[in-house]
């Protein structure tokens, strides 16, 4: 799951921190973040790459709210519950789920004002909305920071072990 670590160097990078009010949450859908996998018998393992574990949960709907979801996948490093990212389609969904997180979370930022891009820092929690209006395909990824941080820096290390091989 390269993809993933990417994504979150790609954020620690470029996205300017905000931070609405001192709003944290340690659980997504009932889930602790930093949860041990083997404690969760509803979810099913539907990748695997390396240390990452990407898994799907049973009997979990492709709604929420109003919006139509494709589905949602729970992000597991060394056993953990790291991540989780929501894909959709189509701009009214776009627009029932950017309205729930401006709710839930407040204005979070918008780092570019031409792309359909929001991000929310909210303690140890961090929530990127992302949406293409030409693909009309977006994704919401939620990452545990200090999880976040540990799989970067295990990224970092297994980079500089293959310089020797280059």
């Amino acid at each position: 799951m390269k993809r993933f670590g990417v994504m979150i160097l790609v954020f620690i990078i470029l996205t300017p921190v905000s931070i609405w009010g001192q709003k944290e949450t340690d659980t997504f859908r009932g889930i602790k973040w930093g949860t041990d996998i083997n404690e969760l018998p509803d979810l099913a393992v539907v990748a695997e790459s390396g240390n990452v574990k990407t898994c799907s949960r049973k009997g979990e709907q492709n709604k929420i709210g109003d919006a139509e979801i494709d589905g949602i996948r729970y992000q597991f490093y060394k056993e953990r519950f790291c991540g989780v990212s929501i894909g959709f389609n189509e701009n009214r969904n776009f627009r029932l789920l950017k309205e729930g997180l401006l709710e839930k979370y407040g204005p979070g930022s918008k780092p570019n004002r031409y792309l359909e891009k929001y991000n929310w820092i909210l303690g140890d929690l961090w929530i990127i909305l992302n949406f293409s209006e030409i693909q009309k395909k977006g994704t919401i990824y939620y990452y545990y920071n200090p999880i976040s941080k540990e799989m970067i820096r295990d990224e970092k290390e297994a980079g500089r072990k293959a310089k020797d091989g280059l």
